[in-house]
């Protein structure tokens, strides 16, 4: 299977926790480039392999625009981890955006979405980009991300406790 070369934040999120595994002692494959590269295992390369003793950690690293189509790969992992009492699996998804420059037309659907009262969270996965990220680029131009509307079913509780003085 040909596997696309990692760039961006996803090669920087593998870097960084193949060094943080070899920090803690294990022994460390990984396709970053900076560690040898992993054996396939049930015929998957992992973007990540750690062993320390008889523990292997197993981890998967992709963006969000590559989760699509890979459900039969992260399911070969995920079983070989369940049969096998000494092996974990991780997955972690990046999003796409993440670290990426802020276009216009994404500052503008973020005032939009806020205009709308969309959770910070829902804001996030609709831009790929994280809520930290959502936090900083609302605080650079200077929008607010507290609700403009009161959430309905509070203000539908307020009315019950109300009715009942």
């Amino acid at each position: 299977m040909n596997r696309k070369p990692f760039s961006g934040q996803a090669l920087r999120k593998i870097s960084s926790l193949a060094r943080k595994l070899k920090a803690n002692g294990y022994t460390v494959r990984s396709s970053s480039g900076r560690f040898v590269s992993p054996k396939p295992i049930k015929g998957i390369v992992p973007d990540i392999v750690a062993k320390r003793g008889d523990r292997i950690i197993l981890v998967e690293v992709k963006r969000t625009n590559e989760v699509r189509g890979i459900g039969n790969r992260l399911k070969k992992l995920a079983t070989y981890a369940d049969k096998n009492r000494n092996v974990r699996f991780d997955f972690i998804v990046v999003p796409q955006n993440s670290g990426a420059k802020w276009r216009n037309v994404e500052v503008q659907r973020l005032r939009t979405m806020v205009r709308q009262n969309t959770p910070t969270r829902v804001i996030g996965l609709k831009l790929g980009r994280t809520a930290d990220s959502i936090y900083k680029k609302a605080a650079t131009f200077n929008i607010s991300l507290a609700p403009s509307q009161p959430h309905p079913y509070l203000r539908r509780r307020d009315r019950l406790v109300k009715k009942k003085k």
